[in-house]
C-alpha cells in the first residue's frame, strides 16, 4: 500500500484554478519530487494534504485512510508533517527547546535525550543551548528538519527546503533529507534541480494547477512541456 495518495484533487479560488484533478501516489520510503514554476499550485497541494486548505473535490488517502479536509493537528497526529517555504521555528527559544517542543509524548528526560540525539545527528549538537535567532538561515532550515524528525512522522512534506539557503548548507540538507527517507516517505517541492536529481526517484510536474507529466527526474526534466513551463519555449 502507498504511504499517501492524492486522487483527483482540485482547488479553485473564485474563478482561478489552483489545482485541477491532480492525482499521484507516494510510495513507502520514497522521495517524490514536485516541480513547477511559481504559481503552479505546489504549495496549494501541500496545504491541502496537510489540512491547511480544503479541496473543492478529490481525496487525500494516508495508508488507504481518507484524511481529506481534516484539521492540521489531526493530520499531524496521523503522521503527516510539513515544512514551510519560510522557516517557522520558535526564534526566542533555544535550539534544544525547539526540538523538544515537537515531541509526541510528555516533555520529560526521555524526550530531552531523544532531542539531543537528533540534534547531534543533524549537526547541531554543539549549539543546543543557543537561541534559534542566532543561527544562520541554512542552520534554521536544518533545525526545522530536526523538529520534523522528533515527531516521528510517516510522511514528510518539504516545501522548498533549499530556498534562500547558502550553497554550503545545501549538501547538508540533501544528506539529512536522505536520512529522513529511512523512516518516512517524502514529497519534496523544490526549484533546485540538482537536489531533485540527487534525491528523488520519481517526479511530478505541475503547471497552472495541472499535472503535466510524471516520471524519473531525467524523464521529467527532458519533457518539452516542463521545459516550456519554465522557459517559455
Amino acid at each position: 500500500m502507498d504511504a499517501l495518495q492524492c486522487v483527483d484533487v482540485s482547488k479553485n479560488y473564485g474563478g482561478t484554478i489552483a489545482l485541477s484533478k491532480v492525482s499521484f501516489s507516494l510510495g513507502l520510503d520514497q522521495i517524490l519530487g514536485v516541480m513547477g514554476p511559481n504559481g503552479a499550485g505546489k504549495s496549494t497541494l501541500v496545504d491541502i494534504i496537510s489540512g491547511f486548505t480544503k479541496p473543492n473535490s478529490g481525496k487525500i488517502l494516508l495508508s488507504g485512510k481518507d484524511i481529506t479536509g481534516q484539521p492540521p493537528y489531526k493530520i499531524a497526529d496521523a503522521g503527516v508533517m510539513r515544512s514551510f517555504q519560510l522557516v517557522r521555528n520558535f526564534t526566542n527559544m533555544s535550539i534544544l527547546e525547539n526540538v523538544v517542543s515537537a515531541t509526541r509524548t510528555a516533555v520529560n528526560e526521555q524526550a530531552v535525550r531523544e532531542a539531543e540525539k537528533i540534534l547531534s545527528e543533524f549537526g547541531l549538537g554543539g549549539l543546543m543551548s543557543e537561541k534559534v535567532k542566532s543561527l544562520a538561515y541554512g542552520e534554521q532550515k536544518i533545525l526545522e528538519l530536526a523538529r520534523l524528525r522528533m515527531r516521528a512522522p510517516t510522511v514528510v512534506l518539504l516545501d522548498e527546503p533549499s530556498s534562500g539557503v547558502d550553497p554550503k548548507y545545501q549538501e547538508r540538507i540533501m544528506s539529512y533529507i536522505m536520512n529522513l527517507k529511512q523512516e518516512a516517505s517524502i514529497a519534496l517541492i523544490e526549484h533546485n534541480m540538482s537536489m531533485i536529481q540527487a534525491v528523488c526517484s520519481q517526479v511530478i510536474a505541475l503547471d497552472h494547477g495541472i499535472m503535466v507529466c510524471s516520471g524519473t527526474p531525467a524523464e521529467v526534466l527532458a519533457d518539452a512541456r516542463v521545459v516550456a513551463s519554465y522557459f517559455g519555449k
